[in-house]
């Protein structure tokens, strides 16, 4: 009788036993999926990153192209403007200064 009940402990123990390295494997394996999903997941997360990343530069360059076009186009009317004026009274300028000239 006392034999037959080590019998059965060992058995359950060896029952027990088999149990807790299912389990762990189990967990294992759980574990492994997740780190695969997780490093997935990153890969997606980084690719979607830079996409974003390109669509923003991109918008950023083309108004800042956008601008400077816009500024020169300022600057060259201010220019011009200013050429006008300067040819207008160049003729002035020139005809104060020779008769200042012949006054002398």
């Amino acid at each position: 009788m006392a034999g037959e009940a080590i019998v059965r402990i060992r058995d359950t123990e060896e029952k027990a036993e088999k149990i807790i390295e299912e389990a762990n494997l189990k967990s294992r394996k759980i574990i492994e999926k997740a780190q695969e999903r997780k490093v997935d997941f990153i890969a997606e997360k980084d690719k979607l990153l830079a996409e974003e990343e390109k669509k923003i530069r991109e918008k950023y360059e083309n108004e800042k192209k956008s601008e400077i076009e816009k500024l020169k186009k300022e600057e060259q009317g201010k220019i011009e403007a200013i050429n006008k004026a300067y040819e207008k009274v160049y003729p002035k300028i020139v005809e104060f200064i020779t008769n200042e000239i012949v006054k002398g």
